[in-house]
């Protein structure tokens, strides 16, 4: 569209709005201002595309203008990220390089997510529920006031789902290398896991009952990091981290209302990092003598860090003694005189032959409408009908095994069958096993013992 062309569909809009009594004047300043702003923001969106197919490469650390086949950057010989890297770059994103402290903690926060997720019995990668959550680590207040005050640690590596993990991920992407910049990498790694265990800290002190877990009150610490650095720098630049720091703060609490987050986690993170911030030299202008205490944070950093992934792929024993469902259970019920044995088992010995058949659909709805007029059970889903049939063909096959069933010391093993009342996987220590197996139908077992001779429980 030409010039004169712009000019005379203002000049047909301006002559309409005339006529029907509008300032002609003022609507006409009016669309040339509309206009500007289109005419910038076309030309801006043809700049970023232009940018983005530059055929060159641009190296990050001089500024050098090369061939896009380099490898190394042939005036100061730094290292040239991939092509895919750096168009991921140039749309503004930040991407770690390999060795940073940034894709350390990356890498450490999915190995814990994927070791719980190999924990699970199915259901795919989406989500964890909380009794999973609390048994490798999570933020669980009765659990920290018996003395387990390892969770601190854990709960930041763990996540409840992946849409969490991936908002985490992506925001410990663009902060991280910042913070390795201005602090060094290894104060980012210690104070990364001091604000996050800080963060995890608060909610103790202030009570917090709901179980928890993620990375965002660690991340939330290093956004308090730069906003602190920034104020204590007083330069232009400091400035505009530190009100950049503050909108990202403010941004994330809002966002955190509408999503149900830890506001305690994360506004504790986000004062201890800007504490720390704060009172923290910058690396360029810390002296030699002080680089000891830097290898020691890095060092106390590392040691937590994978400290705390050790504990998550292998928990400590009795991890899972403090399980929220457990505990409803304890206070709630009963074991002898609330749980019906004859009418569970009677539930299962119909759901799952549904299950096994293929119809997880169909095994699903006879248990959601019959285990309430049995006993306590929390929502079923497909995984965990799963658990519940693979618990109850090991039950069968080990009340039908060929051993002696007055031998003295032998207990229920596993507890699989005890999903859907999981009461009396409370007392299951306290039974014997043909007490145990008493209480199935009778009617059911012989059509199971044919199953369990010929190996199908195995």
């Amino acid at each position: 569209m030409s010039s004169n062309d712009d000019d005379d569909w203002i000049e047909t809009v301006v002559r309409l709005a005339t006529s029907l009594g509008f300032n002609g004047m003022r609507v006409r300043w009016k669309l040339i201002g509309l206009q500007k702003s289109w005419q910038r923001t076309a030309r801006r969106t043809e700049l970023e595309t232009a940018h983005l197919r530059y055929e060159h490469a641009v190296c990050p650390h001089c500024g050098r203008v090369q061939d896009r086949s380099e490898k190394k950057c042939v005036g100061c010989g730094q290292s040239m990220a991939p092509r895919p890297w750096q168009l991921v770059q140039r749309l503004g994103f930040v991407v770690p390089n390999v060795g940073s402290v940034s894709t350390l903690l990356g890498i450490l926060i999915l190995g814990a997510y994927f070791r719980v997720m190999i924990a699970r019995s199915g259901g795919g990668y989406f989500g964890v529920d909380t009794d999973l959550l609390i048994r490798f680590g999570g933020y669980w207040l009765p659990a920290i006031k018996a003395g387990e005050f390892w969770r601190l640690s854990t709960a930041i590596f763990l996540h409840i789902g992946l849409w969490h993990l991936g908002f985490n991920m992506v925001a410990l992407a663009q902060i991280g290398p910042a913070i390795e910049e201005v602090f060094g990498r290894g104060r980012m790694l210690f104070f990364f896991m001091l604000t996050g265990i800080a963060s995890f800290a608060a909610c103790q002190l202030l009570g917090m009952q709901a179980p928890s877990a993620g990375a965002s009150g660690a991340i939330m610490g290093l956004i308090g990091l730069a906003a602190g650095w920034g104020q204590s720098d007083g330069t232009g630049q400091g400035r505009a981290v530190r009100n950049q720091m503050l909108k990202w703060g403010a941004y994330t609490m809002a966002f955190g209302f509408f999503v149900g987050a830890n506001h305690i986690a994360h506004g504790a993170g986000f004062l201890v990092g800007a504490v720390l911030g704060y009172t923290t030299p910058a690396s360029w202008i810390r002296r030699d003598a002080v680089r000891p205490l830097d290898v020691l944070f890095g060092v106390l950093g590392l040691a937590t860090a994978c400290a705390t992934l050790a504990l998550i792929v292998r928990p400590p024993p009795g991890s899972d003694a403090h399980m929220p469902r457990r505990e409803a259970i304890v206070e709630q019920y009963d074991p002898e005189e609330d749980f019906d044995a004859s009418a569970y088992f009677g539930l299962l010995s119909e759901a799952c032959p549904m299950h096994e058949a293929g119809r997880d659909a169909d095994a699903l709805d006879r248990l959601r409408k019959g285990l309430p007029k049995v006993t306590y059970t929390d929502p079923l889903d497909v995984p965990q009908v799963e658990q519940l049939c693979v618990g109850y063909r090991n039950l069968f096959a080990y009340c039908n095994s060929p051993r002696d069933p007055g031998a003295p010391g032998e207990r229920i093993v596993g507890d699989g069958i005890f999903f859907g009342a999981p009461s009396l996987r409370n007392r299951q220590a306290e039974r014997s096993k043909p007490d145990f197996c008493a209480m199935i139908p009778k009617p059911v077992q012989p059509a199971l013992r044919s199953d369990a001779a010929d190996g199908s429980f195995d």
